[in-house]
């Protein structure tokens, strides 16, 4: 055994132990020949100390040393230097250490901080040999840091069940190959041994007691049943899914990160060619009931649905996909042979670029006159000692080639419609034994890299709904910036948020150029659509004597009727045509003095709320500016009819008066009606008049309870029962609690006791009002649609019969009682309503 140090330099080892003394490292050859403890912990999300930041610390003791004189192997310094390094180190290490020498080891390995993870040599090394090391150690300490002492392991909703140590995918191995595992809380107080709590650690990982108590070699347990263990379990990389079950089946290979999950491939290729267990293949959904098979058997397999690309192949993808085969069992040639009157050949496994080539017993299903589905015998049982069998489908290219999984039953009818494996009865087997042949198969044993691995996701039309958010791509803002234009965008990187209570007339773009400024406006329509809304505003400058240069004249887009046809969504449009969602293809043209503007959004990737919108600005002929204020009129009036026509600016017209000029403002002698931008050209628009903008007699219209029917009376008026409800049941819940004798005084069981009654009482009479509320106003729009309108008559009838219904089983008495309250109720509301 040697130092660490050699010089100025680090030499190499095959497993470096930490001194707990002075906090230097040791290499040793030979851990079998070492008495060391071992920590087993979970890391922090910040990270851990490493082997180079303890290398550091180490040095910088070493200089200190020396700065004060020590040579020769002699200092009077020396006691109070050699623990810096160790004093230095965070405190999980430091109190590691002290753990370690209290129970009396002088070395301890710890994985965060004593493996060079800089080398890929050595991280390899250590990886592989990590299940020895843990073997070989005298004790294990458990580091527990998200439990306390304070409470007893064994509870059923304890913290010690609920542990991440129990998640992680490494603490695997840490837990099974140590003779002598110690469970420390944070506080470094012993929890229990493996020994001790082995009964309650087999009901949190499923792990037989004696595995875990080294009273049966873990050689005896299946494959399929190792692999259950791990099923549950998370790793930082998906590598190490496959790096920390190598000790756990005895397997060595090299570690490449970055090889995501062919990692678990190659893992269970080494595993079949050094464990004889036919378990590995049984994995996946099940069918327990081998009746089905010859019932239910579908002849229109679907072997490319892209849900079960990865059940059709041998090996597994990842250790979850045996969660469900715990109780999974392997059998030996001679139980099977005995249980099937088949001569069991060992099987051969060779790996080519087509599959995998195997001779297995098969037994043939002829459900149609065309197709044959096969049951490939496998050496491996359940938990009711019944065969396990693969269900095997022919590829339609080859005789000898198969897919694993088939349907029972009609294709794609969940649940559990898709099948991997098929458990054989005793009673079936003998019958099927007949008709079993020994033949070579090739079956894919992994995903081909080529295959469609997610399914296609057909995009929807785009509903333009808000909230969302459009995105402005910068080479849309180049394009704008080739015509002319400098492009402000009020939003963060080109992205305008439009929420929910954005108005409309928002200027979210604005294109200025030395001609005038264009405003692209929008927000969310006042509508109950949730539309996004677009408008386009111009402005151009004027050099009239009469005004100043700064003064500019608003040139408004022209609306047009919203047209009656459907919208993506199904939702007829009530507004101008503003709304996006009613644009053909999402685009619209409008022009600008000389110049063309298009307009034209999409949806962004396949977000559902992001949308992209481009701007095209090109330039008119000069037939289309001369016919320009033509071409406005007839789409006015053709709007309801086609949509097809573009949208345009409306020129100044000369038979409207002049703008209002400064002069005018100043001196306040103006009339209003020049100052609104479409003053003048009321005979050229068509009015859309809206419902929803009437003023109605409806109860509480105009007050602060507005109520245009009963789903205003739904949003506000059950939230309200509800919330009133639970007060209520609180403080009669407190009340109860507070008066509560108690067979022993005591302030936390008073608090306890107040408490379980404020939830039990609170909940039942919030529940309760809640409902009646929801009933109520199902009674009450019932009644308004027959009636055709909302008032207190309506309302009173209504808790007539919320409050008959609630009583109904109590008898005619009650009922009528129950009734007359809540129809009182009701029109005492109503009548509130009203007279606020």
């Amino acid at each position: 055994m040697s130092l660490v140090f050699v010089g100025d330099h680090v030499t190499s080892s095959l497993m470096w132990l930490l001194d707990t003394e002075d906090g230097t490292f040791h290499h040793i050859d030979r851990p079998r020949e070492e008495r060391y403890a071992i920590l087993s912990h979970v890391w922090q999300l910040t990270g851990e100390q490493s082997f180079q930041d303890l290398i550091a610390l180490q040095l910088e003791c070493r200089k200190r040393r020396s700065r004060f004189g020590f040579k020769w192997g002699f200092s009077i310094f020396a006691p109070t230097t050699s623990h810096c390094a160790l004093i230095k180190a965070s405190a999980k290490i430091r109190d590691c250490c002290a753990l370690a020498r209290r129970h009396g080891y002088r070395r301890v390995w710890i994985d965060s901080c004593c493996i060079d993870k800089t080398s890929s040599t050595e991280l390899s090394e250590a990886i592989n040999s990590m299940y020895e090391w843990y073997a070989a150690a005298d004790v294990c300490f458990a580091f527990l840091e998200d439990v306390s002492d304070d409470h007893d392991p064994r509870l059923k909703d304890s913290k010690f069940r609920r542990s991440r140590w129990f998640t992680r995918g490494w603490t695997l191995q840490e837990l099974i190959a140590p003779t002598v595992v110690m469970f420390l809380s944070k506080e470094w107080r012993l929890l229990g041994t493996k020994a001790s709590l082995a009964d309650l650690i087999e009901e949190i990982t499923g792990i037989d007691r004696t595995i875990l108590t080294h009273e049966k070699s873990i050689d005896r347990a299946s494959v399929a049943r190792r692999m259950s263990w791990a099923s549950k379990r998370q790793t930082t990389r998906e590598e190490d899914k496959a790096y920390s079950l190598m000790g756990i089946f005895g397997v060595n290979m090299p570690t490449i990160y970055g090889e995501g999950g062919n990692a678990f491939i190659r893992l269970q290729e080494e595993i079949l060619k050094q464990v004889p267990d036919q378990s590995i293949f049984a994995w996946g959904p099940a069918l327990r009931d081998d009746t089905m098979l010859y019932r239910n058997v579908d002849p229109n397999s679907i072997t490319e649905d892209a849900r079960y690309w990865q059940s059709r192949n041998l090996f597994a993808w990842s250790p979850d996909a045996f969660v469900n085969a715990g109780r999974v069992s392997s059998t030996s040639p001679e139980s099977f042979q005995k249980q099937t009157g088949i001569s069991f050949v060992l099987p051969t496994y060779a790996i080519t670029s087509y599959g995998m080539r195997a001779r297995l017993p098969l037994v043939p299903i002829q459900h149609s006159s065309a197709k044959t589905t096969y049951l490939a015998l496998l050496a491996c049982e359940d938990a009711e000692a019944n065969l396990i069998a693969l269900l095997l489908y022919p590829r339609p290219e080859s005789t000898d080639r198969f897919f694993v999984g088939h349907y029972i039953g009609r294709p794609q009818v969940p649940p559990n419609s898709y099948y991997r494996i098929v458990s054989v009865s005793q009673s079936r087997l003998a019958e099927l034994a007949k008709s079993a042949q020994t033949r070579e198969v090739c079956i894919p044993y992994r995903p081909s890299p080529t295959a469609q691995r997610v399914p296609l996701v057909v995009p929807s039309m785009p509903s333009f709904r808000c909230p969302c958010d459009v995105v402005v791509p910068t080479w849309t803002i180049a394009d704008i910036a080739k015509a002319g234009f400098i492009t402000s965008v009020r939003g963060n990187n080109g992205v305008i948020h439009v929420m929910e209570l954005t108005a409309p007339q928002n200027p979210a773009l604005v294109l200025v150029s030395r001609h005038g400024t264009i405003h692209i406006r929008m927000g969310r329509c006042q509508c109950r659509g949730r539309f996004l809304s677009v408008s386009v505003t111009g402005t151009k400058s004027t050099s009239s004597k009469s005004s100043p240069p700064s003064l500019t004249e608003t040139i408004s887009a022209s609306r047009s009727r919203c047209p009656k046809n459907d919208i993506p969504g199904g939702v007829t449009a009530r507004c101008p045509s503003d709304h996006v969602a009613s644009w053909t293809n999402a685009c619209k043209d409008m022009t600008y003095e000389t110049m063309r503007i298009r307009l034209s959004f999409s949806a962004w990737v396949d977000r559902a709320d992001v949308y992209s919108l481009s701007i095209i600005i090109s330039t008119l002929e000069a037939a289309q500016v001369e016919g320009q204020t033509l071409v406005n009129v007839r789409h006015d009036k053709m709007a309801s009819t086609s949509d097809r026509t573009p949208s345009s600016f409306v020129k100044d017209d000369p038979a409207i008066d002049a703008p209002a000029s400064s002069h005018d403002l100043l001196l306040g002698a103006f009339d209003p009606a020049k100052l609104h931008p479409m003053a003048g050209i009321e005979d050229k628009l068509d009015y859309l008049l809206l419902d929803d903008e009437k003023t109605t007699d409806l109860p509480g219209a105009g007050t602060p309870i507005p109520s245009r029917g009963w789903s205003d009376d739904l949003c506000y008026g059950t939230g309200t029962m509800y919330l009133s409800g639970l007060a209520l049941g609180g403080v009669w819940g407190l009340r109860e609690g507070a008066r509560k004798p108690l067979a022993v005084s005591n302030a936390r069981l008073r608090i306890n006791s107040i408490l379980n009654s404020v939830t039990r009482r609170g909940t039942f009479i919030g529940n309760s009002a809640g409902c009646l509320a929801l009933v109520y106003n199902a009674f009450n729009s019932t009644i308004d649609h027959f009636r055709g309108k909302h008032d207190t008559y309506g309302s009173m009838a209504a808790g007539a019969l919320t409050g008959a219904l609630y009583k109904s089983t109590a008898g005619v008495k009650p009922a009528l009682a129950a009734a007359t309250v809540i129809s009182g109720s009701a029109g005492i509301w109503s009548y509130v309503k009203r007279r606020v």
